[in-house]
C-alpha cells in the first residue's frame, strides 16, 4: 500500500491523478491515470531503475507504430522509473477473447498486426524477449498493441539474462548456451499466435510441452488461414538456423506472410526487404534464467 501512496504522490508533481492499480507483474505495477491537462487516461508503468534503461525508453520513445503501445514520457523517483503509456482500454488479447465472441477475420487480422509489430522493432535493432498473449493489448479500435518492453534489448546490448515466459520461450533458452535473440523472439510469436488463433496452448501439460520443445507443431486442431499456418510452422522450428524458403510475393498485399528461425528472423512484406540489409543477430549467455507466469 505504501508504494501506492507513494505513487500518487509523484503522479500528482507531475500532473496526473492516480485513478486505480490495475495490474501487477514480476518487474513493476501498472496505474491507470488521468491528466487534467490533455483530458485524457493514460496508464502509468513503474519499474525498478536498472543499468542502461533510459537508453532503452529512449529508443522506444522513437517507435512510431500502429501496433506497437506508445510510450509519450517518463520520470524518475527514488530508483523507480515511472512510464506514460497510452490506455488500451480492452486489456490484454486473453481477457479480451473471455468476455467478447471474436470472428475468424478478427482472429487473422489480429495476428498480422503483431507479425508487422514484431518485424518492425526488429527491423529497428530491437528485440522483445517477452512476446506472449498478455503482452498483446487490445486499443478502442480493436487494434493490437504490442507492449511491455520491460526486458526488451537494443540490438548494439547483448543479453545479460534468460528473460521471458516458460511457456513461450525458445528451446535453446533452456540449454543455458549462447542463443540468437531474434529468433527467440521469433519462436515466442509461433507460439502467441498459436494461442490467438485457438485460444489455448499447443500442449496441455508439462510432459507435452517437453515433447513440444523437441518436436515443434505436429497437427493442427483445425483448419487455419493457410498462410498463418505456415507462418507458425517456420516460426516453431527447433533449429534456429534452419532456413525456410521465404515467398517473396505475397497474394495479399500489405499483409505479411512468412517467418522464419534463422539467423536473420525477419518477416517477409509486400516491400520485399533485401536480406542483406537485415542487422547482424546478437547471442546472449548467462548462468540464470528468470522465469515469469504462464501467460
Amino acid at each position: 500500500m505504501q508504494m501506492c501512496f507513494d505513487a500518487e504522490g509523484v503522479l500528482k508533481a507531475h500532473g496526473y491523478e492516480l485513478m486505480a492499480k490495475i495490474g501487477q507483474g514480476a518487474y513493476g505495477r501498472c496505474y491507470r491515470i488521468f491528466s487534467p491537462k490533455y483530458n485524457q487516461t493514460f496508464v502509468c508503468k513503474t519499474i525498478a531503475q536498472k543499468s542502461s534503461f533510459v537508453h532503452e525508453l529512449n529508443a522506444l520513445m522513437q517507435l512510431d507504430h500502429p501496433n506497437i503501445i506508445k510510450l509519450y514520457d517518463y520520470f524518475l523517483r527514488d530508483n523507480i522509473f515511472y512510464i506514460i503509456l497510452e490506455d488500451c482500454v480492452n486489456g490484454n488479447i486473453s481477457e479480451y477473447m473471455k468476455k467478447h465472441k471474436v470472428t475468424e477475420n478478427q482472429t487473422v487480422k489480429w495476428c498480422y498486426e503483431v507479425i508487422d509489430a514484431l518485424n518492425f522493432i526488429h527491423k529497428q535493432g530491437i528485440v522483445h524477449l517477452d512476446i506472449k498473449p498478455s503482452n498483446l493489448l487490445i486499443d478502442k479500435y480493436e487494434r493490437i498493441k504490442l507492449a511491455d518492453f520491460g526486458v526488451a534489448q537494443p540490438s548494439e546490448i547483448k543479453c545479460e539474462n534468460y528473460v521471458g515466459t516458460k511457456y513461450f520461450m525458445a528451446p535453446e533458452l533452456f540449454s543455458f548456451e549462447p542463443y540468437d535473440t531474434y529468433a527467440a523472439d521469433v519462436w515466442s510469436l509461433g507460439v502467441t499466435l498459436y494461442y490467438v488463433i485457438y485460444q489455448q496452448l499447443p500442449f496441455k501439460n508439462e510432459a507435452q510441452w517437453e515433447i513440444f520443445l523437441e518436436r515443434g507443431f505436429k497437427d493442427f486442431p483445425s483448419e487455419v488461414c493457410g498462410e498463418l499456418q505456415q507462418c507458425m510452422i517456420r516460426c516453431i522450428q527447433k533449429d534456429p538456423k534452419k532456413k525456410e524458403e521465404i515467398d517473396q510475393k505475397p497474394k495479399k498485399p500489405n499483409i505479411l506472410l512468412s517467418m522464419m528461425r534463422s539467423k536473420q528472423p525477419f518477416c517477409t512484406s509486400m516491400l520485399n526487404l533485401n536480406v542483406s540489409m537485415r542487422p547482424t543477430n546478437l547471442y546472449c549467455s548467462n548462468s540464470e534464467a528468470r522465469f515469469k507466469g504462464p501467460l
